[in-house]
């Protein structure tokens, strides 16, 4: 979170108020701008993205979505591998910010910044991303009358759940 520029805004929101107290002694010893909100223990991380912090993106050009990764149903070192991987994707270095800031600044199509999809472990998806999902998305996408064109490999995704998004970029949905 150090790697952020100074005059970020931290929203954290867990579940849990325990959770909540513990960062906010950490953060304010650093001196971060920060809030803290707390929403009921349903849904995954992107009902905190999308419902807890809805408002947040109409407030910012650019917002990081961070999280911490739990992945029980894999190895230690895989999981820990995997997080490292998406984490050092968004915020590597002080440097690895700006350009990626930088990148959204100089190419204002670009929607998402994420980590390429892991390849290692039980995260062998490489090439298939999408495998027996692809059908779900490509009939939301028609329900949803999504007027973005697609790739005709396999769409990618933020796999990990952690990604800059530019909310600039607004999709068009046709009535």
């Amino acid at each position: 979170m150090l790697n952020l520029p100074k005059t970020a805004h931290i929203c954290l929101i867990s579940s849990r108020q325990e959770t909540l107290d513990t960062y906010s002694k950490l953060f304010r010893e650093f001196d971060l701008d920060f809030e803290c909100r707390i929403k009921p223990n349903q849904g995954r991380d992107f009902s905190a993205y999308c419902i807890a912090a809805r408002d947040i993106y109409d407030k910012y050009d650019y917002v990081c979505c961070l999280k911490d990764k739990k992945a029980p149903h894999t190895s230690y070192l895989a999981a820990e591998s995997f997080d490292k991987q998406c984490w050092d994707s968004v915020l590597f270095s002080r440097d690895y910010v700006n350009n990626c800031l930088r990148l959204f600044y100089d190419h204002h199509s670009a929607g998402m910044i994420f980590s390429p999809p892991p390849n290692f472990g039980p995260y062998t998806a490489l090439g298939n991303e999408m495998s027996k999902d692809r059908q779900h998305v490509l009939y939301l996408w028609k329900e949803l009358k999504l007027q973005i064109p697609q790739e005709e490999s396999d769409l990618i995704a933020p796999f990990g759940s952690i990604f800059w998004v530019n909310y600039q970029i607004k999709c068009k949905v046709t009535e």
